[in-house]
């Protein structure tokens, strides 16, 4: 991991409404995601990860969507994306998202009661909300679904 290291101790560090953030381009989309930099990532996450029982990879919209997409090239799991946007499809299920600095719906289709996954993302919180404690949302597997609205 020596590319993501050292693109970590460089990365700039700005304030934005009273809140500090490293900017990175797996976190942030910004500077330009030099490809050897994902390669070595997602490199990384097969090792370590246990993917034989997986079933989908899970991430939310939006900057989580460039790694699992990779990951999910590399070892053919389906991939999932957590949107913003209701669409109302069947089985569609809304979550809730708090972060340090907003609270929103977003919503998750296509994946059922049962199903394995793995949820990636480009960055976590380092202050867990009381909602992300939830054991329906740090289960590994699905939670439960019901049919659309």
């Amino acid at each position: 991991m020596d590319q993501l290291r050292r693109s970590l101790l460089d990365a700039p560090i700005i304030e934005k409404d009273g809140y500090h953030y490293f900017v990175h381009p797996i976190s942030d989309g910004v500077p330009m995601l030099e490809p050897g930099l994902l390669r070595e990532i997602v490199i990384r996450l097969i090792r370590k990860a246990d993917l034989e029982d997986v079933d989908k990879i899970v991430t939310p919209a939006a900057m989580g969507i460039h790694i699992s997409t990779a990951v999910s090239l590399m070892t053919d799991i389906p991939l999932v994306v957590i949107r913003k946007r209701q669409y109302g499809l069947d089985g569609e299920v809304a979550l809730f998202q708090e972060t340090g600095y907003s609270e929103s719906e977003m919503y998750i289709n296509d994946v059922d009661e049962g199903d394995r996954v793995l949820v990636l993302d480009a960055r976590t919180s380092s202050t867990p909300s009381p909602s992300s404690r939830r054991p329906e949302r740090t289960s590994s597997t699905a939670p439960n679904t019901t049919s659309g609205p």
